[in-house]
């Protein structure tokens, strides 16, 4: 699912919401949980999961093609812990 089949989706579940309204609350959330999270901040949205700021370590990796030696710099990724309830949504069969 992408950005455009939600704001669809919640456009049709709620007919009486202007479109423009939509798009702009779905953006608003997508705004503020990129700025908490480059700010290193963590975000927990219940009942769905927490998104954290991790920081992988510098390391020394290699050129497939070459078979050279790189120096990889650290750097930051978002890791996202799913909650009790969508684990459990997700592997009923």
């Amino acid at each position: 699912m992408v950005k455009s089949e939600i704001i669809q989706r919640l456009c049709d579940l709620n007919p009486n919401i202007f479109r423009r309204d939509i798009i702009r609350c779905v953006d608003l959330i997508i705004e503020k949980l990129t700025f908490e999270l480059s700010s290193g901040n963590r975000c927990e949205l219940r009942s769905f999961g927490i998104f954290d700021v991790r920081l992988r370590k510098a390391k020394i990796g290699r050129n497939p093609r070459t078979g050279e030696k790189i120096n990889i710099r650290e750097k930051k990724f978002i890791h996202f812990k799913m909650s009790k309830l969508i684990k459990k949504e997700i592997n009923t069969f």
